[in-house]
């Protein structure tokens, strides 16, 4: 028996002071019911949000793999051309000071050579390529055959930093680097030799 039951029996409160509470309680529960969404409602939104987020989940997988296949790819690539420039590197150890640009802009490096490996570079027999540390960042100039420039250009054109493409004339015999037949004296010409008088 309920506490209302028990009010009533005992004549504490009148039948339609209940049945007015009753009706009152029902109206409240209506508008409460009406309120309220179906199950089916609520049960779709749950659905669509679950997908939304594995959806999101698979974008963001699909990216980071692309980020990781890219990276490959950089790294691949940065090793193949290390290895262009170190298997095709040239000796060129010598007294003489061959000036080239740089990595760095408005720089210029210089690297000691042979007369030979000048000779080669002006001709367009050989190029400097920049070699690019990946773990210390550290950048070394090398002299490298054609050859290699070419495959450098088509890879990462930025590494070459000094190739004469344009040849036109070096063959011709007026267009030649002068190179005198006897040797050049550095003592001034109004000092006469010891022996002479």
């Amino acid at each position: 028996m309920s506490l209302r039951d028990a009010f009533l029996a005992k004549g504490l409160v009148k039948k339609q002071d209940v049945q007015r509470v009753d009706r009152q309680l029902k109206e409240e529960r209506k508008q409460a019911q009406g309120s309220r969404r179906a199950q089916s409602e609520v049960e779709a939104e749950e659905k669509a949000r679950r997908k939304a987020e594995e959806q999101a989940a698979l974008e963001r997988k699909a990216r980071e793999r692309k980020a990781r296949e890219e990276a490959k790819e950089r790294a691949q690539k940065a090793l193949q051309v290390r290895q262009i420039i170190r298997g095709n590197r040239l000796r060129s150890r010598g007294p003489f000071r061959y000036f080239h640009r740089t990595l760095v802009p408005n720089v210029l490096g210089r690297l000691e050579m042979s007369e030979r490996a000048a000779w080669k570079l002006r001709c367009g027999e050989c190029a400097i390529a920049a070699d690019i540390d990946p773990l210390t960042e550290v950048v070394e100039y090398v002299v490298i055959a054609a050859k290699a420039a070419e495959r450098l250009l088509e890879l990462e054109p930025s590494v070459v930093v000094h190739w004469v493409q344009d040849v036109r004339g070096i063959d011709d015999p007026s267009e030649r680097l002068w190179k005198p037949e006897w040797e050049i004296s550095m003592v001034p010409h109004r000092v006469k030799p010891p022996g002479d008088t």
